[in-house]
């Protein structure tokens, strides 16, 4: 049973957690009569909330010099967390990747790391739930940091769960306060300019849209699309494809037939806003006998050294999720270090890549920049 005293001495605990989640391992705490005169209580109640924090490892005391912060790094775990079930089939190699280049970053900084996954499926647009052991684990002060892979719906309560455990939070949309962002408005803008200076004027785009997805291409962006482009090009909504999620077998090859039997005009450009549908894609184009470039150019939004080799000649607009998990791991470790409650998000580089005669060749790179958000 826990007394009043105990809650005290808990609550006690809980905010000198906070406190010392602002401060560096080495960092000498306030003498226990500044913390009687900050927390309220007694200097009992706070020399058991001492003892707690000293039994987790997050401070020692050193006789006749005071107490000081411990670098926790060296026994607690890096949380990596996904909604999404990456074990399953047809979750995106992308995810799969990045979680590996993380696991790997840590690695190499001397810090363990601990993988919670959800039970969603691709294209599952139920509510995220409460990952319960994530949550064990942070109220019991068994992470240092914990990295999301996944947006809106994880960063409603695993936001408010990681500040109240004082554990830095890295995400991977801008629903995070701090996050490496994948710019897609600016890939999908790329891919669409790339097409016009090939000559291409009538352009169809496969997607996938729903809300609050970061991958996909809602028909907001797909209106900010039509007005960066010239008025005699042309995208009109029954070559706009976003309905089916790129991991349904079949879902490229579906959007693809839609778009070309939809009108008695064709596109002479394609943009694939996901390299789930490529494969796809490629049974199509065979099956309805389109020439690729001759009939219909391609350009592909993809994740470097994932997507796979393709039987026609198309263009990339690449990311690559090494370089994704560089960026976050990064921005964990300088939390760890030095606490900052700005909003801070980077954009990740990516790079257009073309099909020459001799092969692909890098054409321009698109470099990352960071921005602070209010």
């Amino acid at each position: 049973m826990v007394t009043a005293g105990d809650s005290l001495s808990l609550r006690m605990a809980s905010r000198l957690r906070r406190l010392i989640s602002n401060l560096k391992p080495g960092d000498r705490l306030p003498a226990e009569t500044a913390l009687v005169a900050e927390l309220g209580g007694s200097l009992t109640k706070v020399r058991e909330a001492l003892t707690l924090l000293v039994q987790e490892g997050l401070i020692e005391r050193r006789q006749g010099s005071g107490t000081y912060a411990l670098d926790t790094r060296q026994t607690r775990a890096v949380g990596i967390f996904s909604s999404l079930d990456l074990t399953h089939p047809h979750s995106g190699l992308f995810f799969r990747v990045l979680t590996h280049e993380l696991r790997e970053f840590f690695a190499r900084e001397g810090q363990a790391t601990r993988l919670y996954l959800g039970h969603s499926r691709p294209g599952d647009t139920a509510a995220a739930v409460c990952d319960p052991i994530l949550q064990h684990d942070l109220k019991h002060h068994q992470l240092s940091g914990v990295i999301a892979l996944t947006g809106t719906r994880s960063a409603e309560w695993l936001e408010p769960q990681c500040e109240r455990a004082g554990v830095p939070l890295v995400g991977r949309t801008s629903d995070y306060a701090h996050a490496c962002i994948v710019p897609h408005q600016e890939m999908l803008k790329v891919a669409a300019h790339y097409l016009h200076d090939r000559g291409c004027r009538r352009l169809a785009l496969l997607g996938w849209e729903e809300e609050h997805h970061p991958g996909g291409a809602p028909h907001d962006l797909v209106d900010e699309m039509r007005a960066w482009l010239p008025d005699h090009v042309i995208m009109p909504d029954a070559w706009v494809r976003t309905d089916l999620h790129p991991a349904w077998p079949g879902a490229g090859w579906e959007e693809l037939r839609e778009i070309w039997m939809s009108r008695r005009d064709k596109p002479d450009g394609l943009i694939v806003a996901d390299d789930n549908l490529l494969l796809d894609v490629a049974t199509a184009l065979g099956e309805i006998g389109i020439g690729v470039p001759e009939d219909l150019q391609v350009v592909a939004k993809s994740s470097a050294r994932v997507t796979p080799t393709m039987p026609f000649p198309h263009a990339r607009v690449e990311i690559d999720p090494r370089i994704c998990a560089e960026i976050m791991g990064q921005m964990l470790l300088q939390l760890q270090d030095r606490p900052s409650r700005r909003r801070l998000h980077t954009e990740a580089e990516f790079h257009l890549i073309v099909p020459t005669d001799q092969g692909t060749r890098h054409r321009s790179v698109h470099n990352r920049s960071s921005q602070e958000v209010r």
